[in-house]
């Protein structure tokens, strides 16, 4: 039997939770949160205000919270297999990837026809690379729901991801066919053009997203890409600020001023990296700007540069980002920079080379290296493997040392190799690999230092190389980044650095073969003797 007080509570716990439903479904979320709080407070098993309420905070990025709600409903519902879906996006979020894959697996047992579990984990695996296994959820989401939109973005993007750019651009288009107002789809559609080098189709795929949602800024920072690599550097750098924006980003909070231009006569500016090492190298040319404003600049990179850069003229102060910043007055992050300046394509600064080596590690490397026996060629065949477009731009050693002449003398600039490379250092018996010897850059700068020539993808040593002026030569893939240009062989950035472009073949063969032709020439001439 039911009594009187038992009733009461169970009419006020129905009130309330039919009052936080309907608050939530108005989008008053602060009040909708209270509401359920207060169901809770009366009935802390309720199992649907437990699983609504975690549903809501994930929608309000508060994943710890969602999570905990979520746990407490699991245990009360362990077969509802949407909330065990919903559990595992907010374990996801909180980079808990194997703990969500198990749950998404339970909620698929439980429920094999959940097409949200199927998308949910698909979209997991493709955050942590299992491109293929993530194209076979989604097949099977939109199986289960052909009509959802979303799904043919993120299979899109996982097959674009896969270099199969028709079957990604087909996945689009029905997207859009699906839900005209979708900006998702319009940006990746965007991305997908901005890659196959449409650039003008990818700039209006871009302004109909922004159209649909404006300020995005994900497609903000696309369509500043897409300036950048058409040379429309004004519109470009201005436009990158959207990158403090990105989900990425948001955590970083500034505590000073953004020096954008303003005068600085007698102030002191802070510059500090952000991205990569490469990023940082490359735009670390421009603190003597700075200084010729006369400001006085302090320079915060990463610590395996700090003793490379320690020599470069216009920084007053140079310390590592692990250490606290001295007290200054403007911020600038780096790639601030060439907006803040007003640089354009004939303006870059320092394209002859900006950076010198330290004398005691050139003799020490000349030492080690010893005479030379024919065009000493350092070679770089691989970036950051965790770097988004790594699988388009890294080629395997063993095709690498298959394009060099006989009359070559190759060493390697690596300090560490992939596990795959591994076999091919000591099966090429002329390249020289120093590894563990090679420090931080310092010691990798004074090895390029005797190099006649220095091959490489697009990675920090491309940079490294380009700033010291050396002869170099950077393999790009058919959609390269945004800084170095559309086309041409010609460097924006570096003078000394020619750009090898891959066809829309995206096939490496031909780019090593003209490389092959280039180096004979090169061995037909003589070496270029080193600047140190």
């Amino acid at each position: 039997m039911i009594t009187p007080g038992a009733q009461d509570t169970r009419r006020q716990v129905v009130a309330r939770f039919f009052k936080a439903v309907g608050l939530q479904q108005a989008g008053d979320w602060d009040q909708a949160r209270r509401a359920f709080e207060d169901v809770l407070s009366l009935d802390p098993v309720h199992a649907d205000a437990l699983w609504l309420l975690g549903a809501m905070l994930h929608d309000q990025a508060d994943y710890e919270a969602s999570r905990q709600c979520l746990d407490r409903a699991v245990a009360l519902r362990p077969h509802d297999a949407a909330i065990r879906r919903m559990l595992g996006a907010a374990l996801v979020r909180l980079k808990q990837t194997d703990a969500a894959l198990e749950q998404f697996d339970l909620a698929i047992e439980l429920k094999p026809d959940l097409a949200a579990a199927h998308a949910s984990r698909a979209t997991t695996l493709h955050r942590i690379g299992r491109v293929g296994e993530a194209v076979a959820g989604y097949d099977r989401g939109i199986e289960l729901a052909p009509d959802c939109a979303d799904y043919h973005v993120n299979r899109g993007a996982a097959r674009q991801d896969l270099d199969q750019q028709d079957l990604a651009r087909a996945d689009y288009d029905r997207a859009i066919a699906l839900e005209p107002r979708s900006h998702l789809a319009f940006m990746n559609r965007g991305t997908l053009w901005h890659e196959l080098g449409h650039l003008a189709r990818a700039q209006a795929d871009f302004d109909r997203a922004l159209e649909i949602e404006p300020g995005h800024p994900e497609t903000l920072y696309n369509k500043a890409c897409t300036h950048l690599i058409q040379g429309q550097w004004a519109q470009g750098w201005a436009m990158l600020d959207a990158r403090w924006k990105l989900e990425a980003n948001r955590h970083r909070v500034f505590d000073r001023p953004v020096w954008t231009g303003q005068p600085i006569e007698g102030r002191t500016v802070l510059l500090q990296s952000e991205q990569g090492l490469g990023d940082t190298l490359m735009l670390a040319r421009f603190a003597r700007e700075v200084t010729a404003l006369g400001g006085r600049v302090l320079l915060q990179v990463q610590p395996p540069l700090r003793r490379v850069l320690s020599r470069l003229e216009g920084v007053d102060e140079l310390f590592a980002t692990s250490a606290a910043s001295p007290p200054h007055d403007w911020f600038c992050p780096l790639f601030t920079l060439p907006h803040a300046l007003g640089v354009n394509l004939q303006t870059v600064p320092g394209r002859g080379g900006y950076l010198e080596p330290e004398p005691e590690l050139v003799r020490q490397w000349d030492q080690r290296l010893g005479p030379r026996e024919g065009l000493r060629v350092g070679l770089v065949w691989s970036g950051n493997p965790r770097h988004r477009n790594d699988h388009r731009r890294s080629i395997p050693l063993q095709r690498i040392l298959r394009a060099l002449p006989d009359d070559c003398e190759p060493v390697s600039l690596h300090k560490e190799v992939r596990e795959a490379d591994a076999p091919f250092l000591g099966a090429h018996p002329r390249l020289r690999h120093f590894g563990s010897q090679l420090g931080d850059l310092a010691d990798t700068a004074a090895l390029c230092a005797h190099m006649d020539l220095v091959l490489t993808v697009d990675s920090c040593v491309a940079h490294l190389a380009g700033a010291l002026g050396r002869p170099t030569w950077i393999l790009l893939p058919v959609a390269p980044d945004y800084r170095w240009l559309r086309e041409g062989e010609d460097c924006p950035w570096y003078a000394s650095a020619r750009l090898w472009r891959q066809g829309p073949d995206r096939d490496w063969e031909p780019v090593l073969q003209r490389v092959r032709q280039g180096l004979e020439q090169r061995l037909s001439r003589g070496a270029c003797p080193p600047r140190w």
